[in-house]
């Protein structure tokens, strides 16, 4: 985003551009706790996030592709969410192992 890019009383907009994910995150806790009395612990899923979303739900980094890059920076960022308050996070290198497992198999078949 350009540092152009100007909010109400000159705030950036890169200060305030996941701000949307935290109320989104807290919309629909406060909307399944309210559904269910209270009773249950309700699960929500996000990629965007804001600071105290951990609050409210958990968060996907998005996806990546089955390479070993992506696999490499997936660890150190799931770590430092961890560090930083977001402790339940994850995400998503569903076909990697598959892939691999793949081509091993090719390989010694």
């Amino acid at each position: 985003m350009p540092r152009d890019a100007l909010h109400h009383e000159g705030i950036e907009h890169r200060e305030l551009h996941n701000a949307y994910g935290y109320y989104f995150h807290m919309a629909t806790s406060n909307g399944l706790l309210k559904r269910g009395g209270g009773n249950d612990r309700p699960f929500v899923l996000s990629r965007a996030f804001f600071p105290g979303s951990q609050r409210y739900g958990s968060v996907w980094t998005g996806d990546n592709t089955a390479d070993w890059d992506h696999l490499r920076v997936s660890v150190p960022m799931i770590l430092t969410l961890g560090l930083s308050g977001i402790s339940f996070s994850g995400k998503c290198n569903s076909f990697f192992f598959l892939i691999i497992f793949i081509v091993l198999s090719d390989d010694y078949i």
